[in-house]
């Protein structure tokens, strides 16, 4: 692993720092696309209360739809398809990982992830698609 990528947000950033120590030193990279999605309203509500609405699809008031995160998300991994040789490793949330697991073709709601798992996701055929749709 050559880079640790992390957003700005902080618990991510100190995870970050402790896996950096821990390996050494690897360089830490911050991405702010690699935010969680912004929830607007519903930021720090129970998930209970909120689950429902976003299983259906809808959008939290103020916040940000599923559409513009997965293409956030979508477009940060784009700028780092050239660094995918150096095995980034990227602490975020589980919703970047659900956009992960979609983009590197894989049911994105199979087998949710907890807090603190880890997961790999083979981008291979994703950045392939990238260069085909990218002009010369």
């Amino acid at each position: 692993m050559g880079v640790i990528v992390t957003s700005r947000l902080a618990r991510t950033r100190e995870t970050a720092q402790i896996v950096s120590r821990i390996l050494h030193g690897v360089e830490i990279a911050i991405e702010p696309a690699f935010a969680e999605r912004r929830l607007g309203a519903w930021n720090l509500q129970p998930v209970a209360a909120t689950e429902e609405a976003l299983t259906q699809g809808l959008t939290p008031p103020g916040g940000e739809s599923n559409r513009e995160f997965v293409e956030r998300v979508s477009t940060a991994v784009q700028a780092w398809l050239p660094r995918l040789p150096e095995q980034p490793l990227l602490v975020g949330s589980k919703g970047v990982a659900r956009v992960l697991r979609e983009l590197a073709g894989r049911d994105p709601l199979h087998q949710p992830l907890a807090n603190g798992a880890l997961a790999h996701f083979d981008l291979t055929a994703f950045a392939q698609r990238c260069a085909a749709a990218c002009p010369v």
